[in-house]
């Protein structure tokens, strides 16, 4: 078997991808309402927007929220005001994106000069990896940095490393990709993208004893058009919110990240190189696999294996040396990490000879190939199985699994045959990935539904309207995720109280609070509501010194706060 014989045309290409996509996010998508975490608080703040059509201010429960400017609550807004608080409509906007990274990683690998099947298959590395699918399936801002880094980066391709390179359309996706980062996240959004390409840029100059100063006329004047435009957004912040407002989003949300003068999220220098083996995950060792031999091409100075390099180096350096640090902050540079592993897949496919030395492969891939098939069914049917005995199975999920059955029995069938019964063995891998994407799609929905049954603030307000709809509710020192989630829930603010403002409430007044702060509400004074104890909330009710107490809200045993 010739490993040339992978490849795919572009149109098949174009049909293999768009079918994964829809079927791991229709079936791995909006399986629950929004964790209790930040996906609680982006909703809600998208939720104020869709509602009082405020889109320059995010806003959580009335209050300014300068943490990030609102450019991806923009994004999730508009579904939230059509569709209302449903998990499709809150969480579409990360879907489509995740949808638009996969297509967009395709344009990037072919810009790369990468072979239709290669890029089709590093596209599928970065959708069904698990650091961006974890965000694809959440409301989080991350997911958009992601997008504008994917977008930048393959500008600075168009420009530096294509075949037939098109400076004019590089220049507009790099500036889209700086001014896109920096309205997404600030200026650590921008800098995530800019350091990738300065450090190419110089690292390039230096190892072919090269300066071109016009390839950094063309990265400078788009970083000026990209600050232009987030310089234009601050302008009108402080023009209808005055310099507190600029002072917050554009100084304290961004230098203190790097500075430390920000106590949230703090870790040390070498955290992420602790949580290296939990990311790209399950591919990292062709990651691993990809970064042996490319050591060897980037001694012969290929670009095409120095630049995804680098996007994925220089700025993991750059954010370890920031003093905040999360895992998500990783996100974007999976897409240099399924670029550079797609590199390796293009040369495995172009020189079976230098990879596989003239062994026959066809009979060891033929075998795996049913392995994979095999383990396709079992995680989609297992997935789903295990949603419905912990109570949280859906039609769709149950309709997912036959249908991976029947693909998978279709391909068996084929693979059973002479020649492996397809037109070539590039078609029989595009197949493969669609039926791998449809069950890591049953699969991650089935299991992100059971997940999620303990851990959404759903119970809390569907108690508060059942039986409170007629009452004052407030809400008494809310960390951040509950304000958001009382706006997402509720539709509109809920006054906030300090603790001598709740003790001077009236008969029949609903709070809610967290659990901390129940010695403050005496019980003699205040009736406490069970709530299912994982939600972390408590909901007092003020007593009527001459009326009775109501009955308690049954929930089930060893549930109770």
């Amino acid at each position: 078997m010739n490993c040339s014989s992978f490849n795919v045309s572009v149109r098949s290409a174009w049909f293999f991808l768009l079918s994964a996509i829809v079927l791991l996010l229709a079936f791995g998508g909006a399986s629950a309402q929004p964790s209790i975490g930040d996906e609680s608080r982006v909703a809600g703040i998208a939720m104020e927007m869709a509602q009082e059509g405020n889109y320059l201010l995010p806003r959580l429960n009335g209050s300014a929220f300068l943490e990030y400017p609102p450019f991806y609550y923009c994004c999730v807004a508009p579904w939230l005001k059509f569709f209302g608080g449903t998990p499709w409509s809150v969480h579409m906007a990360s879907l489509l994106i995740a949808a638009l990274m996969g297509a967009g990683l395709f344009g990037f690998a072919r810009t790369m000069g990468l072979m239709p099947g290669a890029a089709f298959s590093a596209a599928m590395l970065l959708l069904t990896n698990n650091s961006l699918l974890d965000d694809a399936l959440m409301c989080r801002v991350d997911i958009l940095l992601a997008l504008f880094a994917l977008i930048g980066w393959w500008g600075g391709a168009l420009c530096w490393i294509a075949s037939r390179p098109r400076p004019r359309i590089g220049f507009w996706l790099l500036t889209a990709g700086m001014a896109g980062g920096f309205l997404t996240k600030n200026l650590a959004g921008g800098v995530v993208i800019i350091s990738g390409l300065g450090a190419y840029l110089i690292l390039a100059d230096v190892l072919e004893k090269r300066f071109r100063f016009g390839r950094y006329l063309l990265f400078a004047g788009a970083f000026l058009l990209a600050s232009l435009a987030y310089g234009l957004y601050l302008w009108c912040l402080k023009a209808n919110f005055g310099w507190k407002a600029v002072e917050e989003m554009a100084i304290y949300n961004n230098f203190g990240r790097f500075a430390g003068s920000r106590g949230e999220h703090s870790k040390p220098v070498w955290y992420y190189l602790l949580k290296l083996p939990e990311q790209f995950q399950p591919w990292l060792i062709l990651l691993l696999a990809a970064a042996v031999f490319g050591v060897v091409k980037m001694r012969r100075l290929s670009m095409r294996w120095l630049y995804p390099a680098v996007l994925m180096v220089a700025p993991f350096i750059l954010l370890s040396l920031a003093s905040g640090k999360r895992q998500v902050y990783l996100l974007p540079l999976t897409t240099p990490a399924a670029l550079f592993t797609g590199v390796w897949l293009d040369s495995c496919m172009r020189h079976r000879g230098e990879i596989f030395k003239g062994k026959p492969v066809g009979k060891w891939l033929r075998r795996i190939w049913f392995v994979l098939l095999g383990a396709a069914a079992v995680v989609a049917v297992g997935g789903a199985v295990s949603a419905r005995i912990c109570g949280v199975g859906s039609l769709r999920f149950e309709l997912g699994a036959a249908g991976v059955l029947v693909l998978g029995l279709l391909l068996f069938r084929q693979c059973r045959k002479a020649g492996t019964g397809f037109r070539s063995p590039g078609e029989q891998l595009g197949w493969t990935w669609v039926l791998a994407a449809f069950a890591i799609g049953v699969a991650v929905g089935s299991f992100q539904a059971i997940a999620l049954k303990n851990d959404t603030y759903d119970p809390v307000f569907r108690l508060l309207e059942e039986r409170f709809a007629d009452r004052a509710v407030f809400l008494c020192l809310p960390p951040e995720r509950l304000s958001g989630a009382a706006y997402y829930y509720r539709k509109k603010r809920t006054p906030v109280l300090d603790l001598k403002d709740a003790a001077r409430q009236s008969p029949g007044t609903v709070v809610v609070t967290h659990p901390f702060w129940f010695p403050a509400f005496p019980a003699d004074q205040w009736e406490r509501i069970p709530v299912p104890k994982w939600t972390k909330v408590g909901i007092v009710v003020r007593r009527d010194g001459n009326a009775a107490a109501e009955k308690p809200h049954l929930a089930p045993a060893g549930s109770l706060m």
